[in-house]
């Protein structure tokens, strides 16, 4: 498949430093990448680029006279239409660890120290070229697709036509999803496979080419699955996933759920309190995905957590519309310490691709709650939300309780 048929023009990249020497430099490496160059010799020249040009990554210097690295990325961060834009920091001088922990603090997606290694360089800057590349065509395919269904919906008088073009094109951004996902493997895997071979071999590398082989493998992992999330969400909304109801024991699906988090809770220093496992609740769902439902919930427990903070997990049996029956449903419910939400944040808490605490260097797809309410409501449950600003989170999932409780 080729990505650059959505693309009007070729993507740009702009390099940052002001020693006019290093720009051409570093210009020059990158001469067979098919995509276009600016360079800046400030961060103020730089902030000008930036307004005039859509880039999909810059290459910044941290020491620069003026207006150095750090303050230039602030300023790019302070604004909505740039904040996203990936920057990654080349410096030959700032190698202390304090200055590297500013930087991903700043929100810098890497920092290199020169000289740097040309090829896991120009590998870095691919997989970003990929995604930029990928989310451009998903937009306009998506715009091709919306104009599709607004100028078919003028054309016919009948609401149930509507009705058909969007479930048509819905099925076609879920296909397009599907192959997008596995046309990225191939490259991906390819990456990985090397690194995965340099690091057997790593007897012929020093510290610092160990050092980039491993963060090339974690970004390799993390772009890995976000391609797994978006081919299982486009397998969720084009109906292709089997959802099997049965009776769930609620004490196994939680032992293997805590048996999994527990590395993460022990190293994050965390405190769990379980007021569910051992009361014996058996729901009606399907015993997989209400193991990763609840898997991610307690996951981004974990991640979005105060320091020392802890998890609190409890239940509670809901009266519901299924009472005339005899029926009730299970609430139950994750919270956290962390920073909480808005109600702003909440209203797009949803949606696919929306992350939160982008100045916090946690890794995440924007994906996996927008799964999480599918796959629940899939079971005939319901999921949602209660938070406040600097007083943490609470998750509650509600699904039938099973008639032998």
């Amino acid at each position: 498949m080729n990505s650059n048929i959505f693309l009007s023009n070729k993507p740009s990249l702009l390099i940052v430093d002001d020693d006019e020497r290093n720009l051409k430099t570093t210009q020059k490496v990158l001469q067979k990448l098919d995509i276009i160059i600016h360079t800046a010799i400030s961060g103020e020249e730089a902030l000008t680029h930036i307004i005039n040009t859509k880039y999909f990554l810059i290459l910044m210097d941290v020491q620069m006279p003026d207006m150095d690295g750090f303050e230039t990325l602030r300023l790019i961060r302070s604004h909505d239409d740039f904040k996203y834009i990936p920057v990654i920091f080349l410096t030959a001088i700032n190698k202390e660890d304090k200055y590297v922990k500013k930087g991903y603090k700043e929100g810098a997606v890497d920092y290199i120290f020169k000289p740097f290694n040309v090829e896991i360089l120009i590998s870095k800057i691919n997989i970003f070229l990929q995604i930029y590349i990928q989310k451009q065509s998903i937009s306009q395919h998506t715009q091709l697709l919306e104009e599709l269904v607004q100028d078919r919906i003028k054309a016919e008088d009948k609401a149930y036509k509507a009705q058909e073009i969007a479930e048509y094109a819905n099925q076609c951004k879920s296909e397009f999803l599907s192959n997008m996902s596995h046309e990225l493997r191939t490259p991906l895997n390819a990456i990985l496979g090397f690194s995965q071979l340099l690091q057997l071999n790593d007897d012929n590398l020093n510290q610092e080419q160990q050092a980039n082989v491993n963060e090339i493998l974690s970004a390799g992992k993390h772009l890995l699955g976000l391609i797994d999330e978006i081919l299982n969400l486009s397998q969720i909304e084009s109906g292709k996933i089997e959802i099997l109801i049965e009776e769930v024991d609620l004490d196994d699906v939680l032992k293997q759920c805590l048996s999994l988090i527990k590395p993460q809770i022990d190293k994050q220093q965390l405190e769990l309190i379980d007021n569910i496992s051992n009361k014996e609740y058996r729901i009606q769902a399907d015993f997989l995905r209400i193991k990763q439902v609840l898997l991610n919930l307690l996951s981004n427990a974990i991640k979005y957590n105060s320091e020392h903070g802890h998890i609190i997990l409890d239940s509670e049996i809901i009266n519901t519309s299924r009472e005339s029956q005899g029926k009730q449903s299970l609430r139950i419910s994750v919270t956290d310490k962390g920073d909480g939400l808005s109600k702003e944040d909440i209203a797009r808490l949803f949606s696919p691709f929306v992350r939160f605490n982008v100045k916090v260097h946690i890794e995440g797809t924007g994906i996996g709650l927008v799964i999480t309410k599918k796959l629940v409501e899939l079971m005939d449950g319901s999921i949602g939300i209660t938070s406040a600003v600097g007083e943490g989170s609470t998750f509650w999932v509600e699904l039938p309780l099973s008639c032998n409780k």
